[in-house]
């Protein structure tokens, strides 16, 4: 077992079977520095353009870039890979969150496609400032009843998976059965998830890190924080883990909002812990 350091050289807006970043073996430790959802780091300076993942001919949707892929030496489709979150920290003092139109399941709207009479909300962005001593982010509301917001932080892993089974490639701003931006806040710091393999390797990445967020997103990038919808996303965040490999397995799964999110894959998430197709799933 050995502790790797991952530098990336290329953010991703994809899972895919995509040129590893880095190789490891089961058992390792991975540490590394991810973007937040905008792509910016911890002194809000962009991605450059050729640290960008592209693809010729192709325009793709700059959200979530993620860090990896990693490559599983001797995983195999069939594999269960565990992922364990060993630590998170934060590393700026503040962080942004935002309401906007056409996003989000409150509205069922999106870009090209209205379905209400009255016009959108319109985009309203938040400056939270984060207190990484007392672990707590609170934001200014001076137009509001209550003036000033409070709450403790926690941190997690917006967006982490794998190479989506029979070689898609999927962008990182949808959840599957690869995982994905699944914005799921159990998946933080001790926490172990587990991903089914789908390709040799598993090639898995991971990006989005949030600084705190209520159970899903509803109305597309934030969610209930105290005072309204509101989200923390992370600048940028450490974080490093270790990853085992297991087969034969059964996954442990848990019933989540997250089905609220579900794509035309079936994640078999069940509430008696019983998986009906193979999911991307987390436990403590």
């Amino acid at each position: 077992m050995s502790t790797c350091h991952l530098e990336p050289e290329i953010y991703y807006y994809t899972f895919g079977c995509h040129e590893p970043a880095l190789c490891i073996h089961s058992g390792d430790t991975v540490m590394t520095e991810t973007r937040d959802c905008y792509g910016y780091d911890a002194e809000c300076n962009p991605i450059p353009e050729y640290m960008k993942h592209q693809v010729l001919g192709m325009m793709l949707k700059e959200s979530n870039p993620v860090v990896g892929p990693i490559y599983v030496e001797d995983t195999e489709p069939g594999d269960l890979l565990a992922v364990n979150i060993q630590r998170i920290r934060l590393n700026r003092d503040f962080a942004l969150s935002q309401q906007g139109p056409n996003f989000g399941s409150l509205t069922g709207e999106r870009p090209g496609h209205n379905l209400l009479y009255n016009d959108p909300i319109r985009t309203v962005w938040y400056e939270w400032k984060l207190d990484l001593e007392r672990h707590v982010g609170t934001l200014e509301l001076p137009n509001s009843r209550m003036k000033h917001v409070e709450v403790p932080l926690n941190p997690f892993i917006g967006t982490i998976g794998v190479a989506p089974r029979f070689g898609r490639v999927e962008m990182t701003l949808t959840p599957g059965e690869y995982g994905g931006n699944m914005d799921c806040p159990e998946t933080c710091e001790g926490t172990t998830l587990y991903l089914p393999v789908w390709a040799d390797g598993a090639y898995l990445s991971f990006g989005d890190v949030h600084a705190l967020q209520g159970d899903g997103e509803i109305i597309g990038t934030i969610d209930d924080c105290g005072h309204r919808n509101s989200d923390f996303f992370l600048r940028e965040a450490v974080s490093h883990g270790g990853i085992v490999v297991a087969r034969d397995w059964q996954p442990f799964v848990l019933d989540y909002l997250f089905l609220l999110q579900q794509s035309p894959f079936d994640f078999g998430f069940v509430s008696d812990g019983q998986s009906r197709r193979g999911s991307s799933s987390v436990g403590h």
